[in-house]
Order: structure tokens, then sequence, then C-alpha cells
């Protein structure tokens, strides 16, 4: 039961910063937002070193898929902010609804597991409920497909559902090589992930800018970043905590997938955007598509 709440807390949390950045920080960085949100995830997570411990037992292993997974969000990241600030969140942050769909062939060549005919169906409704919300008053049913060529803010996710695909099946490999589990993956992510985002940040001609972008925003840019280690810790954890549930990493992604309708909504009732019915309607598919997930786990 406690991995559920995690994955709800950890969906709740990825939607509340969505909220911050279009909210509070529309033209700053990306590059500032990912090394700022992470620098903060450091050191929040480092005063738990005095109740954890963080050791390693395979440590290549281990090492090799913190850089795979590093470097992959990190692109991730760069493209899901982007779109985040450009973009009405209600008909971009959808396509993450496509992250399971993505994680079956991962998790099946990793680990052999394969998801159940029924909880396979919670997976399609996520991504049915993707359809929905972008259809409109009078669109022909083939419509929604076409119109996501033309949604720029949907492609980006859907670039990044496919990245999150991947590393999210890599994650369970790191927590499970790690003596230390969900903590130390999230630690040394962290540290690595702030590593190669100073590598960035620190270009000679563009670091003046971004320091003075860190200045100026320094607030929001904090609270973001602890809101992204909230979410993240928790999802971490949450996979830890359902080792010994059959498929567990495509389960914990599904009921993460509630930060789809929590953004949605918050970008209707904060953003006033557009289109309403049909991406609440498709949200609450999604919904369904999660509750599925886990009553069949």
């Amino acid at each position: 039961m406690g991995w559920i709440l995690l994955s709800l807390n950890a969906a709740l949390f990825f939607a509340l910063r969505y909220v911050i950045i279009k909210k509070y920080l529309p033209g700053v960085s990306s590059v500032v937002l990912a090394f700022t949100g992470r620098l903060t995830g450091l050191v929040m997570l480092l005063p738990l070193l005095l109740w954890k411990d963080p050791h390693v037992e395979k440590v290549y292993l281990f090492w090799s898929v913190v850089a795979a997974t590093s470097i992959l969000t990190a692109a991730a990241s760069l493209m899901q902010l982007h779109a985040v600030k450009k973009h009405d969140l209600s008909s971009s942050i959808p396509f993450l609804s496509f992250v399971p769909l993505f994680m079956i062939a991962g998790v099946y060549v990793l680990f052999g597991e394969t998801p159940t005919l029924r909880s396979l169906a919670g997976i399609v409704m996520l991504a049915l409920g993707a359809y929905v919300l972008n259809m409109e008053r009078g669109m022909a049913l083939t419509a929604p497909f076409s119109a996501l060529a033309a949604n720029r803010g949907g492609m980006l996710f859907l670039g990044v559902a496919l990245i999150f695909g991947v590393t999210t099946s890599l994650d369970r490999v790191a927590i499970d090589t790690a003596g230390g589990g969900g903590f130390a993956y999230s630690l040394y992510w962290h540290l690595f992930s702030v590593l190669l985002f100073a590598v960035i940040f620190l270009n000679r001609v563009k670091a003046p800018g971004y320091a003075g972008e860190i200045r100026k925003n320094a607030a929001p840019l904090i609270v973001q970043g602890a809101f992204s280690i909230i979410a993240f810790y928790s999802q971490m954890m949450a996979v830890e905590f359902a080792k010994n549930v059959e498929a567990n990493v495509i389960y914990v992604k599904g009921l993460t997938m509630m930060q789809l309708f929590i953004g949605v909504m918050f970008g209707i009732t904060l953003f006033g955007e557009r289109n309403a019915p049909s991406r609440i309607a498709g949200s609450l598919l999604m919904i369904g598509g999660a509750l599925f997930i886990m009553l069949f786990r």
C-alpha cells in the first residue's frame, strides 16, 4: 500500500512543479531550471545521510545506469521544460501517458516480466485518454492523430515519454544493484546530474546570463527544485517498496500518470486553457487506466 501512496504523492508534486515553472519562471532558461532543480534536490537529500546508508554493491553496473539515465533524463528535461513554458499544460502533459506503453518492451527485455491482460487494458486506457484530450467539437475521428503533428508541446512530451519509458525501466536496475536502494540511487543520480549540468552551466559566454537569472528568480527556482526532488524521491521509493510486485515499474509509473489529470486541471483553472470538456474527459480516462493497473496488479 505504501508504494501506491508514494506514487500518488509523486504525481501531485510533479504537477505542482509544472505550475510553478509556467506561472513564475516562463522566461528562465531551461538549462537554469534543470540545473537548479537538481542542485536543490541534492542539497535536500544530503541531510538524510545521517539516517540512511547510500552504499552500492554492484558498483560498475550501478554507475553505468546512473550515467545513462542522467544523460537521457537531461535531454528529456530540457524538452519537457521548454514545452511547459511555451505551450498549454492541458494539451502537452497528457502525452506522458505513453510512458507505460514505451516501458513494456524495456521491462520485458530487462526483467522478463509482462503485464497481465487486465493491467495492459489499463495502459491502453491511458493512451486512449490522450487521444480524447486532443479532440475538439466537430473534429473527425482521425483528426486528433493529425493534430498531434501540429502540437509542438505534445510532440516534445511524446519524445520525453519515449525517454522516460527507457529510464524508468533502468531505474529499477540501479535500485536493485544499490544496497542503499532508492535513497542511494536518488542521491548519486542527483550528484551526477548536477556535475553534468554544471559543465553546461559554466559556458563562458552564457554563464553571466545564467547567474543573473538565478539571482533574480532564486525563490521560485528553489521551490520548483524542492517539488522536483519530492516527486523524484517518492517515485524511486515507490519502485523500491513495490519490488516484490510483478512488473512493478509499470504500475508505479502508471499511478504517477495521475499528474496528467492534475496538470490538466491546473491548466484549465489557473491558466484558462480552452477545450476543457474533452481534456477533462481524457484525464478521467487516464485515471481509470491508472486505477485499473493498480487493482489488477
